[in-house]
């Protein structure tokens, strides 16, 4: 029986910080409550 890997799950408090985190690896991004999403984001 094969164990399930586990996911890497990284902070984002800005974009800068969430781009390095997937640059990085990270397999998930979460940034809290209240975040904004660039508008550039919303119709991506």
């Amino acid at each position: 029986m094969r164990r399930p890997v586990p996911e890497l799950l990284a902070p984002a408090g800005s974009a800068d910080a969430l781009f390095a985190a997937v640059a990085a690896g990270a397999d998930a991004v979460y940034t809290g409550l209240g975040a904004r999403v660039p508008p550039a984001w919303r119709d991506a």
